[in-house]
Order: structure tokens, then sequence, then C-alpha cells
């Protein structure tokens, strides 16, 4: 190992910022989502929603933020909506959560055939602008007499 890999490696196992492998590499810090909290889980498509999640994380993440955004693919051409993004904050080993609200979501880019498709709501954790993990909800879009109308699935439902 080289001098400036082994100072690199010695000051992120000081910063908390990685944990040594069974071969003595850096690995990343891990996170657990413990509980995931949408509200409405069923609603009409463009009403807003509310996003919490409960994770444990275990070693440091620097500048770690939440990007949270809808997902649905047509034949020909993925459509993302950026929903918004949490403000960058260390996270330190342990429990921790996070809160998102957005008024509505809008989709009017979106044809509404491709919208009645599956798709995805995504929350995208990053530290220091590299990706941690992607926490995906799968969401159904239905054709109903009121209009398009969403169901959220949180993956840790069985």
């Amino acid at each position: 190992m080289a001098k400036a890999e082994s100072k690199e490696l010695a000051a992120a196992f000081d910063e908390g910022q990685s944990k040594p492998g069974a071969e003595g590499k850096a690995t990343s810090p891990s996170v657990e989502v413990r509980r995931i909290d949408i509200t409405p889980e069923s609603a009409p498509l463009n009403d807003g929603l509310e996003l919490e999640l409960e994770y444990e994380v275990e070693g440091h993440l620097i500048d770690a933020s939440w990007e949270i955004k809808f997902m649905v693919d047509s034949a020909h051409k993925r459509h993302i909506v950026l929903l918004g993004t949490t403000d960058a904050e260390p996270l330190v080993s342990g429990l921790g959560s996070f809160y998102f609200m957005v008024p509505q979501i809008d989709v009017t880019d979106v044809k509404p055939g491709t919208l009645t498709n599956c798709g995805l709501l995504t929350a995208s954790l990053t530290s220091d602008g590299m990706p941690v993990l992607d926490v995906n909800m799968v969401v159904v879009v239905t054709q109903e007499a009121c209009g398009l109308v969403r169901t959220i699935y949180s993956p840790l439902d069985s």
C-alpha cells in the first residue's frame, strides 16, 4: 500500500468515515432502513405527500442528503420528476430519521397513458456527492372516475 493511500485510510478511520473490512481495506458505512411512513399511501396522483424514514447508520457520512424523485418509464424514455432534496448534514453512527413533504406532484410533462405504468418513488441517500443507498417504493397509478390515483407501497411491507 502506498504511503498516500495509507495516510488517507488512517484519516478516514480517525474521522469514523469507514471501518476496516476483513482484509484491512476501508468499507463504506452501512445504512439500514427501519421504518417508512408514506402519507397518504393512496391519493390523487398530483396530490402532495409526506415521507418519513427512520434508519440506522453504522459509520459516519459527510454532507449526507436525501433526494426524492418520482420515476416512470415509457417505451422510449424514463421520466424523472424531482420532488426535492434535504439539506446536507453529517450523519453519525446510530438511529436517525428524515421528514420530507411536497405540496403537490407536478407530472404535466408526462403523458397520462405513461403515468398508468408502474413507477417508483425513490429516496436516494448521498454522502459527499457519492451514492450510498436508494430506497425504492413502487407506485401504481390507476385511472379512476375521479382521475389518476396513485398507491405507494413500502418495500418494508410484506
